[in-house]
């Protein structure tokens, strides 16, 4: 545990209730396949993309934009944090400048 990393931890417990609440919202594999039997588009061919290098090649500041509006207009989701808004963008900016993603113990 880095500091990095627990930040992050604690930006994923902050921002996850606000995920749940986005119109397409897919968790994994597994719900993506269930919501697809439910679509109009659901005789539509289904394809699956693992993108490489996703998370690096974000702009960090178009992402920073993104989340604050996303939470200024929902900030309920930060009432028992302790935290104003002000606060968790700058925790936001920390992480996404200082911590490394991984996949299958990759850097």
């Amino acid at each position: 545990g880095t500091l990095a990393e627990r930040a992050g931890k604690w930006l994923n417990s902050v921002l996850q209730p606000l995920m749940l609440r986005m119109p397409h919202y897919v968790q994994d594999s597994r719900s993506a396949r269930e919501a697809v039997p439910s679509h109009p588009l659901s005789t539509a061919t289904f394809m699956s993309l693992d993108v490489v290098d996703m998370y690096p090649s974000v702009d960090h500041d178009v992402a920073v934009r993104a989340i604050e509006a996303v939470i200024g207009e929902n900030m309920e989701i930060l009432e028992d944090s302790g935290f104003t808004l002000g606060q968790v963008m700058l925790i936001l900016k920390f992480v996404l400048t200082r911590a490394y993603f991984g996949f299958e113990k990759k850097k």
